[in-house]
């Protein structure tokens, strides 16, 4: 986020003497009104970038600040503001200067900038800038803020402080470089318009951590209940034993019955310089140049997703309808499977074997009317949650239409999925299930009488 460039509220500007930044800069948005949004800007003033002199046997670091906004369609100030500070220095760097700017924008793109001086030494200017889109959520579907990550989120009732916000207090880690010395990320986000009608009970929040080869660190999900129209997610994830390098921390919401979703991601830094990356070291581009992925035709590809679509999270499928080219997306089915081996120590990627083992029986059992078994309800089924404990087949009776009712004993406590053969061609359709996720519809005997 950060970007040298020249601000006219400080006009003595000399880059080149410059060898270290004095702040860094992120920033957060909420939602507000009808007609407004929130914009929260963090900083943290690097207390040893700056030169301290010594006032009353204390040694004290001096700066100035000059903060700028504009908006673009009128282009026009919103807020403008220059002003001095003084800070004694603090033996531990952990003692950086931190703050948070609020600003309640109206829907619209705003220019932001943000300048800070040493006073004792001219030529120390750091300066940083960026546009910020402020947009209307709607009331229409549920929505995300974005993610704003800290060293600490702990409840409070001190609604004096400067990062106090909805019963937390949430210290902002403005470099977002966690590790050695932070070993586990804070993250706060908000949720909104949860609570609609006619909608499901519970919408599913789920937290994904991925790396810069886009491979799957760690998943977490959990059901959210739709009684409030807007709630605070405030959590951790643990990332001590993770190797340096950059990750991407997205938060996905989305309603399993429908194709909703709504996704935050924020980019931190990792810094253990004692941890290996292993992972790094095993896979290498000969390993992908070798599988199957590699030559496949674009047909072929779109074939193989669709097939992995079944147990795609929703993440996923997002980033697979950003991939543009052939070889992305050969890339992303590679990384794909990869992350599901159950034994990565082993030659043969298990999870993917049992995975194609169950396509093949589908197409077996299940192919009808022109359709291959796999893109068939009864053979998606199969192949997500395996071979059912139990099988009741309805063949044509005088009242009822073909049905099959299917049972799994181990999921969830015990589950059931009915099929009806409702078009009378032999492809039964999924007419009703008690596992959560999928379509539930208790009027389904209505769906197969034929009186």
């Amino acid at each position: 986020m950060r970007k040298t460039f020249i601000l006219v509220l400080f006009v003595s500007l000399s880059l080149f003497a410059q060898k270290k930044p004095l702040f860094d800069l992120d920033y957060a948005r909420f939602a507000g009104d009808d007609t407004s949004g929130i914009i929260e800007v963090y900083y943290s003033f690097y207390q040893n970038a700056f030169h301290s002199v010594t006032i009353d046997s204390r040694s004290v670091i001096r700066g100035a600040i000059g903060i700028f906004l504009e908006d673009i369609s009128t282009s026009q100030p919103y807020f403008k503001r220059e002003y001095n500070f003084a800070s004694p220095v603090f033996d531990s760097v952990k003692n950086n200067l931190t703050g948070v700017l609020r600003f309640r924008l109206k829907f619209g793109e705003y220019k932001f900038a943000f300048a800070v001086k040493d006073l004792e030494m001219e030529d120390r200017v750091d300066t940083a800038k960026f546009n910020i889109k402020i947009t209307d959520p709607g009331k229409t579907k549920f929505g995300l803020s974005d993610i704003e990550v800290a060293t600490k989120i702990e409840k409070s009732d001190n609604d004096s402080s400067t990062f106090f916000k909805n019963t937390f207090e949430v210290v902002p880690n403005v470099s977002t470089v966690f590790g050695e010395n932070l070993p586990v990320v804070f993250y706060y986000i908000e949720l909104y318009n949860l609570n609609k009608e006619d909608d499901p009970e519970f919408l599913i929040l789920e937290r994904v951590l991925t790396n810069d080869r886009n491979e799957e660190v760690s998943r977490k999900r959990r059901y959210i209940p739709r009684k409030n129209s807007s709630i605070v997610e405030a959590n951790t994830v643990n990332i001590s034993k993770l190797p340096t390098g950059t990750y991407n921390l997205t938060l996905a919401l989305f309603d399993s019955l429908s194709n909703e979703i709504a996704m935050s991601t924020k980019k931190i830094f990792v810094f253990n310089s004692n941890v290996v990356d292993t992972v790094a070291a095993k896979y290498s581009d000969n390993e992908f140049l070798s599988s199957e992925f590699a030559i496949m035709s674009e047909e072929e590809i779109e074939e193989a997703y669709s097939q992995a679509k079944y147990i795609a999270s929703k993440v996923e499928e997002k980033q697979w309808d950003e991939m543009k080219t052939l070889d992305q997306k050969r890339n992303y089915l590679f990384t794909f499977w990869r992350n599901r081996d159950s034994e990565p120590s082993t030659a043969v990627n298990e999870f993917k074997r049992e995975y194609y083992r169950r396509i093949d029986y589908a197409n077996q059992a299940y192919s009808a009317f022109q359709r291959k078994g796999w893109q068939t309800d009864r053979g998606r089924v199969h192949i997500v949650y395996g071979r059912p404990s139990e099988i009741n087949r309805f063949p044509s009776q005088l009242d009822t239409k073909p049905y099959e009712v299917w049972n799994y004993d181990d999921i969830e406590g015990g589950v059931e999925f009915v099929f009806g053969d409702i078009s009378g061609f032999g492809d039964y359709k999924l007419l009703h299930s008690t596992k959560r996720g999928e379509l539930r519809d208790d009027n389904w005997p209505t769906r197969i009488k034929t009186l």
